[in-house]
């Protein structure tokens, strides 16, 4: 498939591609995304790739993986994901998204005011 640079580089990798497309209004930051993401992770046969259009969709879904499936403390895994994206002084609302894919609040999360 060509790409806007010009014809799509030939490459052969063994990988399985999997979309778990994660967008507030439409699948929303909710535990249900965070298990479709766990299983694909419980049933990964090598490395995974975890990517977001954006970048950082994919720091709270990862952050909360790691709260939750790996049982890493808070702290811990916010330091990681902090390491890459988290955004955590971005104004969403009253809730983060590795919140809403966790279920709850993390009090160690600033609480910054929304902007007009």
């Amino acid at each position: 498939m060509p790409n806007r640079h010009g014809d799509a580089p030939k490459l052969d990798f063994d990988i399985d591609v999997v979309m778990a497309r994660v967008r507030e209004a439409v699948v929303p930051y909710a535990p249900a995304a965070l298990d479709q993401f766990s299983k694909v992770m419980a049933s990964a046969q090598g490395k995974v790739l975890l990517h977001c259009t954006i970048a950082w969709r994919a720091s709270h879904m990862w952050g909360a993986y790691l709260i939750r499936e790996r049982k890493m403390p808070v702290a811990t895994a916010l330091t990681h994901v902090r390491g890459i994206n988290l955004l955590e002084d971005k104004p969403f609302g009253n809730q983060q998204p590795i919140e809403g894919f966790l279920g709850r609040t993390l009090p160690e999360l600033p609480r910054p005011k929304p902007q007009p």
